[in-house]
């Protein structure tokens, strides 16, 4: 306990550090200047305070707790503000044949934060008819020893109903790897099923994930593996998860890559606008999303007010972009 204690303190002190250093210029500008922070502007303050920070490791890691903590250290209760990102996420989709049927989906992993109502398609500057059925769950299981390299078998029984049996996927590290569903036996209050997994490497102390959906239109196609180890792992409770069948309706998809943009606003409050949907054809198109693994983050908890004053910032990302809104005004 004295070591894990010791380890803290020490990373804590590393951090703030850190955080010295980030603000060091930005306070020198006001402490050098004989205006206090109440003789600038909003705009002003702001303006000159991101313009210091690193702000793609802040969008691209969705930390906007520490972005958060930075604000509020500096300004205590001078300035109140709230940051509002927009991301856009690239999306290639392709089909093995010329199509113009309507709808098409696929799935996507959102952050902490996200406003269920915000999501939209876009291409050319068109905003796609799109929906966002937040109807998936997880399961952390954990198989008790490390394993490198294995197709593990084993079963278990989810306390669950309705579940659709053609939407499992398997989780390692945040990365997505093989399921296969082997066997399924459905009573009215839970589902036994049985999975083969492919894990990469993984230590004891890590858990893994099953995710599912209930409903929706995901129809996949299980690989057909070959175990080369039977585990009973420790499977724990069921959680809903922040991903979603997001279902959307394109003019026409053609044999050639078209770049879609899939867009999401963290902590607005977006009104649903969403369109009904009612069939939708996945057959022959594939759908890449540059960025597929299960997100993290974390979100502000002192910005609460939207102030009438807004700063803006487009940061690139290797997959799209954020334009980040950040509000404030004198408290």
């Amino acid at each position: 306990m004295v070591d894990k204690l010791g380890f803290v303190k020490t990373l804590e002190a590393v951090l703030a550090g850190v955080v010295a250093m980030s603000l060091l210029n930005f306070v020198q500008t006001y402490t050098s200047s004989r205006l206090s922070v109440a003789q600038r502007s909003p705009n002003t303050i702001i303006n000159d305070f991101i313009d210091v920070m690193d702000l793609r490791a802040v969008v691209e890691e969705y930390d906007y707790l520490t972005l958060d903590s930075y604000f509020h250290n500096l300004f205590f209760e001078t300035v109140y503000y709230y940051f509002e990102p927009t991301y856009f996420e690239k999306l290639t989709i392709t089909s093995d044949h010329e199509v113009s049927w309507p709808n098409t989906s696929f799935i996507y992993h959102f952050p902490s934060g996200i406003d269920e109502n915000s999501i939209g398609i876009i291409s050319g500057g068109y905003e796609f008819p799109t929906k966002a059925l937040f109807n998936w769950y997880q399961i952390p299981i954990n198989f008790g020893e490390s394993v490198v390299d294995e197709y593990i078998s084993f079963e278990t029984t989810i306390e669950d109903q309705g579940i659709n049996n053609n939407s499992f996927r398997f989780f390692v590290k945040g990365k997505e790897s093989l399921i296969s569903v082997n066997s399924w036996n459905e009573s009215p209050l839970s589902v036994n099923v049985s999975l083969t997994v492919y894990v990469p490497e993984i230590d004891s102390s890590e858990d893994c994930h099953i995710y599912y959906s209930k409903g929706g239109f995901i129809n996949q196609t299980y690989p057909l593996l070959t175990p080369t180890k039977e585990l009973t792992p420790v499977v724990y409770n069921i959680q809903e998860s922040r991903t979603a069948e997001i279902i959307f309706s394109p003019d026409s998809i053609s044999t050639s890559s078209t770049d879609y943009y899939l867009k999401y606003t963290l902590f607005s409050d977006y009104s649903d606008n969403y369109e009904d949907f009612e069939l939708v054809n996945n057959s022959g198109i594939t759908i890449t999303v540059e960025d597929d693994s299960l997100k993290e983050g974390t979100s502000p908890y002192s910005t609460t007010i939207r102030g009438p004053n807004a700063v803006k910032r487009v940061i690139p990302l290797s997959s799209g972009f954020v334009e980040l809104k950040v509000y404030g005004d004198f408290s």
